[in-house]
């Protein structure tokens, strides 16, 4: 999110770019956090941005998505509005609720054989530099997915809640998060939401061949108090 970010601040704009408990370190640290730890973390960040800024809009990426959807449903009065990047409220492996029940059994049984899940190939980035040059875990702990799956439930539930102005952009050729998920948004968020759809990029839209469209997209809808007056 630092390209982003940096974009924002030279527009003029304050930003805050929130590590996550149990990102940028090691894999083994994720495995013992909980959503509700990544939740805490976006709180802090909100405590801190809110010091010095008056308006803030949240902008999350895939499962931070899902973040900032819940931030916006439980904090209306400090959330100005939302950009949603590629939001992960389904996955493309459909079966992965079906299963999340099954991992602390199959932890139990199989122990460390099963305790993190490759990443093929790296991350969802169509450009090569970027998926080479991006920090990013080569292994993803099985309970970390059983957190995901538990927080994608916990957010669904909340959408007829989020009330701000939000601008979804979100790529065709996803391969991780399907464009389903623009669908879930519009059908089940209560206000009409602006969307874009991109055509070149992967999963990772902040850093892929589009970043420049995004963060362009990302500012103006900042900038112009999310689309007052459009």
């Amino acid at each position: 999110m630092r390209y982003l970010g940096d974009r924002l601040h030279a527009a003029g704009l304050s930003a805050n770019v929130i590590r996550l408990a149990g990102h940028g370190t090691t894999p083994e640290d994720m495995e013992g956090v909980t959503w509700e730890d990544w939740y805490g973390s976006v709180l802090a960040g909100l405590d801190e941005l809110a010091a010095h800024c008056s308006e803030i809009v949240v902008v999350g990426q895939s499962m931070g998505a899902l973040l900032a959807l819940k931030l916006a449903a439980e904090h209306r009065e400090r959330v100005r509005g939302l950009v949603l990047l590629a939001p992960a409220l389904v996955t493309s492996m459909p079966w992965l609720p079906w299963v999340t029940p099954l991992i602390p059994f199959v932890m139990t049984v199989a122990g460390d054989r099963f305790r993190f899940v490759g990443k093929d190939g790296g991350s969802d980035v169509a450009d090569d530099a970027a998926r080479a040059a991006i920090p990013s875990y080569t292994r993803t702990p099985l309970r970390a997915v059983g957190q995901l799956v538990r927080l994608q439930e916990h957010v669904r539930a909340l959408l007829p809640e989020v009330q701000q102005p939000i601008l979804v952009i979100h790529s065709s050729q996803d391969h991780t998060c399907p464009l389903e998920n623009v669908a879930i948004l519009q059908r089940e968020l209560p206000n009409p939401v602006r969307t874009l759809i991109l055509r070149d990029s992967f999963h990772v839209v902040s850093i892929d061949k589009d970043r420049d469209v995004v963060a362009a997209e990302v500012t103006a809808f900042v900038a112009n108090g999310c689309g007052a007056g459009a």
